[in-house]
């Protein structure tokens, strides 16, 4: 996706656990993830490529978009911590 992959360059996103994440207004976007371990509407957990796990908490979440490495979690983010 040569769009993310710009995006990723202009706003420094870094990888974490093998993976990226990018923080917007509405959400947030996690390439290169293993797979989901938990979803709910206020929290919702992501296997990394490195053996860490991703999790997310807030209100509203909702998985706009899925495949084998990315997903795009709309809602409002709270927190965000890696395990």
């Amino acid at each position: 996706m040569v769009f993310l992959d710009d995006l990723k360059g202009k706003i420094g996103a870094d990888g974490i656990g093998g993976g990226r994440v990018i923080v917007f207004g509405g959400g947030v976007y996690v390439e290169g993830h293993k797979g989901v371990a938990e979803f709910s509407e206020s929290e919702i957990t992501f296997f990394l490529p490195r053996g860490g796990r991703l999790n997310l908490s807030g209100k509203d979440f909702r998985l706009s978009f899925l495949s084998n490495d990315g997903a795009c979690v709309t809602g409002k983010v709270e927190n965000l911590s890696f395990k």
